[in-house]
């Protein structure tokens, strides 16, 4: 195995010296439509088309949309009309094309005005159609009555290019004068064969992410936008990866990729980890109507991110907004659940924007659950005092409940987000400055869903205030580009415990103040700086620096009992300070080669991270440090335009966090002598996609991986509390395969199925070698084995409408049997440890205007109402509920 990953990474550092070959192929001429993309979008589109490759800075892309059509125009024609107002350079190297921006070209002052009205070949109105300028970027959408203006055209003729959905496109020559208007009217004959048409299937920033070298599934929000789902439904449906919950919306996910699970698998947002933004923003609570994307990394995080994954991760890129906009949306449901998102943006001048988005969710959560243990007292006669015959005592006894509803289990979270955007400056080519607030609120039923009773009384609460800075500029020509984002946080998380009276099931008190009251506070405050500079070296070559700095400094504060006893002391807690330092710095190479065949990339990382806290000793303040090293590469080879396959490796590493080193100050002792975990991470794949008669597109992809982890993290039993160890090593093995085939934007089925075992390779503790030799190569707990998922999307016409506006849609979810405890080969799990076999169904039925402004969509959440469905560690998931969802986008 050692050989085979040092093979992988010299042939990728050779194959990266290949030369370039240059030639012209700008005059060639394309047809293509747009109806509403973004530039990004346009490009890509337009380069899956041509088969060209076209770069360009990420920092200086416009932001606006393209509706235009052009038939059998330049491409050097089409591209400047795609960007707008800034004129375009060009350099050509064989199949690519390079975009340098050189000014912004000049406009004439007109007063020319063509107006008219749009119609089908029978006189009636024609909405929503396109009216552009051919051979500019002027155009329009015809109101509900047919009516068009296009107005300060110049004075002379102008080509009108009309387009509508279902219709055939349409040409007409007018000519305005100056200081007069032009009439027109102008009819649109129905496409009888729409075959014969050239049909371009759009690709957007989410598929060419996917087509990276690395491993990256992609999850485009678009593709939800009718359905009611936050971030992690979303995410369920990417192959390899399972999202499971503890008790409904705003529950801590889970996310199992490839095996590996819990904090093995980083969360970020926009690219930056989640846990330097406070708490209240995460992919539990977080509505997909303020999503763009996620990105799933598998085996390999690239080394832009700068972060400790070990190996898989998972990043919420939030929706962008373009100029004037607002969008709305609320959502209400089964359990008394309620979600209410909003997103604004308003242009102030040509370089600046101001932008303010937040959301609000709530839910009871009090649904139904199945086949429950519960504990009751029963009354028994007192035979310790015979002198009363008659005295009773409470004796518990445990029975099954058949149906009972979960309490004391309500969400309640909340964000809002300020910004200021400055682009295309003097400068800076992007400068952001946003301002949020988030909090949330949980009641917490304390012990296991699985015990038979739970704790009534605790609370947690969780407020932060968060600022970031956000700069980019490109230099010498944009070869040389600079980016850099920081983040401060402060944040305040509590946690009420001061009732601590036992329940059963029924509401019954079967133990007052069953155990210490607690009451503990968490104060936090954080910044973190990640700097990236990349390189263009040449049109095939490209190096990237980048250096991620987070330095955490926090107090916990026990507002009833603070003092304990370490190093022979007795200490009080809340005067504790706690200082958590990391640092991570990678090196990027990436490499195209024989005319994009071939794309490779190799790097490496350096980890560091220093734990400091002011627990007295005989040397005064305790720290402890360590660094280590990471390393990896990707390659990928295109056969053909429908083919290509991929592999990756990498020497992952991830940094134990604050409450693994330091304990919570109560259950968790601190371990100063834990070690970073590390795994060694292989994936190999082959991915398929071809267009069959214009008809419809299948998208096919077979993977498998190999995990080797070592010093993993596991928290074990330390008399009466625990303590997180590196007590154990694991294998995950397995494959993954996923199929899409796509009609239309409105119309698809997709299926997901995941194989994989995760077992132990060895114990690190002398003790559980020689007490549990047979667990050797037994199955890892809480980790499913099998599992597999279908997602149908079916558009239907409606009545006289020119869209497919109405969307049935539904889900099935299928994870095979398995023990979240641990058992030995061959051993039988207890009843109560074992997860069945699961099914879940979901359907629903939605419905968006022609416009696409207004979208509406009811929900069914587990059809067949199966109280025997569990999520993370065999909590029950919610019975049969309803979501109906509106979502209106004004402008």
């Amino acid at each position: 195995m050692l050989k085979l990953r040092f093979a992988l990474l010299v042939l990728t550092v050779l194959l990266n010296l290949e030369g370039l070959a240059q030639h012209d192929i700008l005059k060639e001429r394309v047809t293509i439509h747009f109806t509403g993309e973004t530039v990004i979008e346009a490009l890509s589109r337009l380069s899956e088309q041509t088969g060209y490759t076209i770069n360009y800075s990420l920092t200086q892309i416009p932001e606006r949309l393209v509706k235009k059509n052009f038939q059998n125009e330049e491409l050097r024609e089409i591209i400047q009309e795609i960007w707008g107002a800034e004129e375009l350079d060009y350099r050509v190297v064989g199949s690519s094309i390079s975009l340098i921006k050189t000014g912004r070209r000049e406009k004439k002052a007109t007063d020319g005005r063509i107006f008219g009205r749009i119609t089908d070949a029978e006189n009636e109105p024609l909405p929503f159609a396109t009216v552009g300028i051919k051979g500019t970027t002027q155009g329009v959408i015809t109101d509900e009555s047919g009516l068009f203006e296009i107005a300060s055209l110049e004075e002379g003729y102008h080509t009108l290019a009309i387009s509508s959905t279902g219709y055939l496109s349409h040409e007409v020559r007018a000519f305005a004068k100056s200081g007069s208007a032009t009439q027109l009217q102008v009819a649109l004959s129905e496409a009888v064969n729409t075959l014969d048409e050239v049909v371009v299937e759009g690709t957007s920033i989410a598929k060419e992410i996917s087509l990276e070298p690395i491993k990256i599934n992609t999850i485009d929000a678009a593709d939800f936008r009718i359905q009611s789902v936050g971030a992690a439904e979303m995410l369920k449906i990417a192959p390899g990866v399972l999202v499971r919950r503890s008790g409904g919306l705003g529950s801590a996910a889970r996310v199992n990729i490839n095996g590996l699970q819990g904090n093995a698998v980083g969360i970020y947002v926009d690219g930056f980890p989640v846990e330097y933004l406070g708490g209240g923003y995460n992919l539990n609570n977080l509505p997909g109507s303020v999503i763009d994307r996620l990105e799933v990394y598998k085996g390999v995080v690239p080394a832009d991110k700068s972060t400790d994954a070990l190996g898989g991760a998972v990043n919420i890129v939030s929706k962008r907004l373009y100029n004037d906009a607002l969008e709305l949306s609320y959502q209400v449901g089964s359990f008394n659940t309620h979600r209410a998102t909003f997103l604004g943006s308003k242009r102030i001048k040509n370089h600046l924007s101001v932008t303010l988005e937040g959301y609000h969710n709530y839910s009871d959560n009090d649904f139904l659950m199945g086949n429950v243990r519960n504990t009751w007292l029963d009354s028994i006669p007192n035979k310790f005092f015979p002198a009363q015959p008659d005295s009773l005592i409470a004796s518990p006894r445990e029975d099954t409940l058949r149906r009972v509803r979960r309490f004391h289990n309500a969400h309640r979270s909340s964000f809002v987000q300020a910004g200021l955007h400055w682009n295309d400056l003097r400068w800076a080519d992007q400068l952001s400055f946003t301002s949020n607030f988030s909090s949330r609120f949980d009641e917490v039923q304390s012990l296991s869903i699985t015990e038979g009773f739970a704790l009534f009384g605790r609370t947690s609460e969780t407020v932060a205030f968060n600022q970031s800075l956000t700069y980019a500029k490109a230099f010498m020509d944009e070869t040389l580009e600079l980016r850099y984002k920081g983040v401060i946080s402060n944040s305040r998380n509590g946690t009420d415990r001061s009732n601590l009276d036992k329940f059963n099931w029924e509401k019954e008190i079967i133990e007052r103040n069953a155990s210490d009251s607690l009451d503990i506070e968490q104060t936090g405050l954080s910044h973190a700086h990640r700097l990236g500079i990349t390189y263009q070296i040449n049109e095939r070559n490209r190096l990237s620096l980048n250096n991620f700095y987070a330095r955490t400094r926090s107090f916990r504060k026990d507002k009833i009992d603070p003092f304990f006893e370490a190093f022979g002391e007795l200490i009080n807690g809340n005067e504790i300070p706690s200082f958590f330092t990391k640092n991570i710095a990678s090196i990027e190479w990436t490499s195209d080669w024989l005319e994009k065949k071939f794309t490779s990339t190799v790097f490496g990382k350096q980890y560091f991270y220093r734990a400091e806290t002011a627990v007295r000793t005989t040397d005064g303040t305790l720290e402890v440090e360590d660094q280590t090293t990471g390393y990896g590469g990707a390659l990928k080879y295109v056969f053909t335009e429908h083919f290509f396959i991929r592999s990756s490796y990498e020497y992952a590493v991830r940094i134990p966090t604050e409450r693994e080193v330091y304990g919570d100050f109560v259950n968790v002792n601190p371990n100063f002598s834990l070690r970073p975990e590390r795994s060694h991470n292989v994936n190999l794949g082959i991915t398929y996609e071809k267009t069959f008669e214009k008809l419809f597109r299948i998208h096919t992809s077979l993977d498998g991986f190999i995990r080797n982890t070592r010093d993993l993290i596991w928290l074990v039993p330390v008399g009466t509390s625990s303590q997180f160890r590196n007590n154990r090593q694991v294998r995950s093995l397995g494959m993954e395969w996923s199929l899409r085939v796509i009609k239309d934007d409105h119309s698809n089925i997709e299926y997901n199925l995941t194989q994989q075992e995760r077992t132990y390779l060895a114990f690190n503790e002398e003790i559980l070698v020689s007490q549990y030799p047979s667990f050797i190569g037994s199955p890892f707990p809480n980790t499913p084995t099998f599992f597999h998922n279908v997602q149908l999307n079916l558009g239907i016409k409606s009545f006289k409408s020119t869209l497919p506006n109405i969307v049935v849609y539904g889900s099935w979810f299928h994870v095979k049997e398995f023990s979240i405890t641990d058992e030995p080969p061959n051993g039988e799990p207890e009843p109560f440890s074992l997860v069945p076999v699961q099914n879940e169904f979901n359907l629903g039925l939605g419905y968006f205007s022609p416009d696409t402004k207004l979208n509406l969509s009811f929900q069914v959440n587990n059809l067949t109402n199966d109280l025997a469905l569990f999520d993370n560690w065999r909590v029950p998931k919610p019975n049969r509920n309803f979501q109906f969802k509106v979502n209106y986008q004004i402008f």
